[in-house]
């Protein structure tokens, strides 16, 4: 999953029900994809939010997922760069805080980004998402930007990418054996079906 992914928060809600439901069957394991970093983040601007908004109707239309106006407004900002690196460090910095909360984190940042365009990178974006949670802004803010915790986020970057092809991707693992379910946007029932066969 990425944060910067519109399919991944297209797909948000059809990954917290599977999580919800087969959570005392699997042990889910989040991993934070890195689609853009570095020289790859795209700086905001008319041709980058023309672009995601020729998109969108697509991914509406599928997920029933909205995306507002200010989201566009945010990424035609040049100041603003499409960066997943912060808002990825944020997630994995989350799993290790209250590792039972990571899904619900990713979902509500991917909220506020897509619906109200919220930067991603932003303590004040992060901030009430984290207290809504119970989860610590003080400890959270010596910790987010710490190499310790950008070396962890580039780890899973480096495992994600051994792993998948796309956003999001569901892999299920079976003792050393593991099956790709989905590449990309899944139908809920579909993938509900495939994993009550599988366990």
């Amino acid at each position: 999953m990425d944060i910067q992914c519109g399919w991944c928060y297209g797909n948000s809600k059809n990954i917290q029900t599977i999580y919800n439901t087969f959570k005392d069957q699997v042990d889910f394991e989040f991993l934070n994809g890195g689609m853009w970093i570095g020289n790859q983040a795209p700086v905001g601007g008319e041709q980058i939010s023309n672009y995601i908004k020729s998109q969108a109707p697509r991914l509406v239309q599928y997920t029933g997922m909205p995306i507002s106006d200010a989201f566009f407004n945010l990424i035609k900002d040049k100041s603003y760069t499409l960066s997943s690196l912060e808002p990825s460090a944020a997630a994995v910095l989350v799993k290790k805080l209250a590792p039972e909360k990571t899904v619900d984190f990713a979902k509500d940042l991917q909220r506020v980004y897509f619906t109200l365009g919220q930067r991603p990178d932003e303590l004040k974006t992060i901030a009430p998402l984290l207290k809504a949670l119970d989860i610590s802004v003080e400890q959270f803010e010596k910790e987010w930007m710490l190499d310790e915790n950008m070396e962890q986020t580039a780890n899973e970057f480096n495992r994600a990418r051994q792993l998948a092809n796309g956003f999001p991707a569901f892999l299920i693992q079976k003792g050393e054996d593991v099956e790709v379910l989905a590449s990309g946007y899944f139908d809920l029932n579909t993938m509900m079906s495939k994993l009550n066969k599988l366990l």
